[in-house]
């Protein structure tokens, strides 16, 4: 093998630990969020969910894990985002979901820090996304820039949505290492998970606008927010219930995604 090759092959070995080990903890966070959600226990979103995570035995073990393996998934949408190893292009629809990617790796990136804070036990401060978003709106054309913000995330809801209903993201699965059943099970975990995420974007989105239009970001928040949110509306338990449900498939397709994926060329 040449330099050249082993080299590449070096290069697609890391990045595939990046992503495997990424959607690991991935799916970890939303195992918790759903599970929690279809306990009818108000979580908190992610953050709830990792304070969950610390509360068991060796917790703060296996918390640290989690925030080793969101900071692998976080570094790979920055690789996916500025080094396009799968080869998206240059267009404008590949530059729009590379800078998703890149947003996305910046979200983890907090996630991780969160988890860090929760293990040495230290405060977060800056009142999370409610705390953002009213330094935000504090700035000259701030309402405008969390309205484009709200727009960004509806656009991520309308990709949710697109992905339950199409499948696309089975293009992503080493299909054939997987069996039948296999390919069946992910197939409608994913389909089942999108569709969960694409309601809690549109709720997060929709919470965005009222802040915009409102000036106010009492009413903004993430995953644990929207599904308050949803408690709140008639037969509230019964639509936590089912996003929890979906939530949970969500974190099922992420272990597949992290066992099946197929390999970085």
């Amino acid at each position: 093998m040449s330099a050249s090759s082993m080299a590449a092959s070096s290069e697609a070995d890391w990045m595939k630990f990046l992503a495997r080990t990424g959607y690991a903890a991935k799916g970890v966070v939303y195992l918790v969020v759903g599970g929690l959600a279809v306990q009818g226990i108000s979580s908190g979103g992610s953050d709830g969910a990792l304070s969950k995570i610390a509360q068991q035995p060796f917790g703060k073990v296996l918390l640290s894990l989690v925030a080793i393996g969101l900071l692998a998934y976080a570094a790979w949408r920055f690789v996916q985002g500025f080094a396009d190893p799968e080869n998206e292009g240059d267009d404008a629809t590949s530059i729009g979901k590379r800078v998703g990617y890149i947003a996305s790796g910046a979200v983890y990136v907090g996630l991780a820090v969160s988890a860090a804070q929760i293990v040495f036990a230290s405060g977060g401060g800056g009142g999370g996304s409610q705390g953002l978003v009213a330094r935000v709106l504090e700035l000259p054309f701030g309402q405008f820039l969390v309205g484009a913000v709200a727009v960004g995330i509806l656009l991520g809801g309308l990709h949710q949505l697109y992905q339950a209903i199409s499948a696309g993201f089975t293009e992503d699965f080493a299909l054939g290492k997987m069996s039948a059943t296999e390919q069946t099970w992910a197939e409608r975990a994913g389909r089942i998970g999108h569709a969960a995420r694409s309601v809690v974007y549109f709720v997060i989105g929709w919470l965005f606008i009222d802040a915009a239009l409102s000036s106010t970001s009492s009413e903004v928040g993430g995953i644990g927010k929207a599904l308050s949110t949803l408690q709140e509306q008639p037969y509230g338990p019964w639509l936590v219930g089912a996003a929890g449900v979906g939530l949970v498939c969500y974190g099922v397709y992420c272990f597949v995604m992290a066992k099946y994926r197929k390999a970085v060329s």
